[in-house]
């Protein structure tokens, strides 16, 4: 698909031959280098989530695009069985795990051919971001996990900023991989209590990451940043915040966190609106009368 910058949709079964001739970065003439004139390049590597098709990611990504002015790498996954009854989605949580393996070939290319030039032909003009929804969370939940294993001291410094957003992964085992991610500058995690979808998933998983984190996340994970909007003006049990919310103060939080521009502090968003920081909880919520 098109859009005002150059990008590159990765799929789940792409070889490594095509991966390499399609991110290979050459300073002279990238058009990464022409638009880092005018400020910051934000490239964000997009791992959606279930029931997406092919058709709806590229949508997903072509939104993010538009919206928050970013290039978008997309990583398509067998997300989409073609329904949403136990038996597909527990498919589509099998497609997750086997999909880790394939993440983990394209992060080595990501960093080998493209951020490592890119980060030093421009500096901090370049930012890589990480953005998984929902499901897409396991795929690099099983990433993190065969990392892990193979005694892997961290993972994620490929990227400035990694979100969470609303994933669906357990909540009681997230303690096992989080403390190894480690990204350059920001982790954040998005809360909804209210997320109708991951409702949904509840009844057959245990409690889901993205409804409730737990307190023990902060100790375990000092890096992370919890940003709970459960509550917020428009987001009653919506799934997907960067998009989907036709609300100016969830835009700007999404935007912040794309920037790396939420850490420490309590966030001004302009208008009365404020992200109150807890720094025991390292958790951010919406307070009550200003969303």
């Amino acid at each position: 698909f098109s859009s005002r910058r150059r990008h590159t949709r990765l799929q789940g079964d792409w070889s490594s031959d095509v991966c390499s001739s399609d991110l290979a970065f050459t300073p002279a003439d990238s058009p990464i280098c022409r638009d880092a004139a005018s400020g910051t390049i934000t490239w964000v590597l997009l791992i959606p989530g279930y029931t997406s098709n092919l058709r709806d990611s590229l949508a997903k990504a072509k939104a993010l695009e538009a919206t928050y002015r970013v290039n978008v790498i997309l990583f398509s996954w067998p997300a989409d069985p073609s329904g949403i009854e136990p038996s597909r989605y527990y498919t589509a949580r099998d497609a997750a795990t086997f999909s880790s393996a394939k993440l983990n070939r394209l992060l080595q290319h990501l960093e080998q051919e493209f951020a490592t030039p890119a980060r030093q032909a421009l500096g901090e003009k370049f930012r890589l971001n990480l953005l998984m929804h929902s499901l897409g969370n396991r795929v690099f939940e099983k990433y993190a996990l065969s990392q892990k294993a193979k005694n892997a001291a961290s993972i994620g410094g490929l990227f400035d900023t990694i979100i969470m957003h609303q994933p669906d992964v357990d909540s009681d085992i997230a303690g096992n991989w989080l403390p190894i991610v480690k990204p350059r500058h920001n982790l954040y995690l998005t809360i909804n209590k209210h997320d109708a979808i991951l409702m949904i998933s509840d009844i057959v998983n245990k409690t889901r990451l993205g409804m409730f984190p737990g307190a023990s996340l902060a100790s375990a994970c000092p890096q992370l940043s919890v940003i709970d909007l459960t509550g917020g003006h428009f987001v009653a049990g919506s799934h997907w915040f960067f998009t989907d919310i036709d609300n100016a103060i969830i835009r700007l939080i999404c935007q912040r966190m794309l920037a790396g521009d939420i850490a420490g502090a309590d966030i001004s968003l302009g208008l009365g609106h404020t992200l109150v920081y807890d720094h025991d909880l390292h958790h951010y919520v919406l307070s009550a009368g200003n969303q």
